[in-house]
């Protein structure tokens, strides 16, 4: 909630002082608050006040960052949900001598998403918002495109390594925004998501080496 006053004082001459006493009396009067003050008479300090309330949800968290950071989970649920799709795909369709090796990896990894997005989908709502549940939503927000008609496994795991390099993108801008929002729990499953995903980057991406 913003409010905007207009607060008046006479009763001291510097700045400095004045400042820290009408912020004194504005947090008095309005309990937890961010301010910006802009001084307009000197003489008597006639000064526009835009006040912030505070607020924050049930478990004790900023309502202005939550809102931030579900937006940013629901882009990372749309991404994951895609990834599930084009997994799944690889899954059905590998053909050719590492069939057997790359169907069962593949099987791991869209079981393994298809946990993350649940998870992902609790968190929103424990952050006291709702996570988006429509394929039309997912498809025109998320950054990971669907993969059609991929059989060959070398094409299928470059494929999944992109989309790798997008989620780890977008898992590190959220712990950072989480960190920074003291939201433990989202930085917590960030820092688990990336964890997991560097390494498996690291597995897939041997699986490609030709030295």
């Amino acid at each position: 909630m913003i409010q905007i006053i207009m607060y008046r004082t006479c009763r001291f001459n510097a700045i400095a002082g004045s400042k820290l006493d009408i912020m004194n009396d504005l947090r008095r009067l309005l309990g937890p608050v961010f301010l910006m003050i802009t001084f307009v008479d000197i003489k008597c300090f006639y000064i526009k006040v835009i006040a912030m309330t505070d607020t924050t949800n049930a478990i004790g968290l900023k309502t202005i960052d939550t809102t931030d950071l579900a937006n940013r989970l629901n882009d990372l649920l749309a991404n994951y949900q895609i990834f599930y799709m084009n997994v799944r795909g690889f899954h059905w369709n590998i053909r050719g001598e590492k069939f057997f090796e790359l169907h069962a990896k593949f099987e791991e990894l869209y079981t393994d998403a298809l946990v993350k997005v649940d998870e992902i989908a609790e968190r929103i709502l424990t952050l006291g918002h709702t996570p988006a549940h429509s394929f039309t939503n997912y498809i025109k927000v998320s950054a990971i495109q669907e993969t059609t008609q991929v059989s060959e496994g070398h094409k299928a795991v470059e494929t999944i390594l992109s989309n790798f390099r997008t989620l780890l993108i977008k898992e590190r801008e959220l712990s950072k925004l989480a960190n920074e929002s003291d939201d433990e729990g989202t930085s917590a499953l960030m820092s688990d998501y990336i964890r997991e995903q560097e390494k498996l980057v690291w597995m897939f991406s041997s699986f490609l080496s030709t030295k």
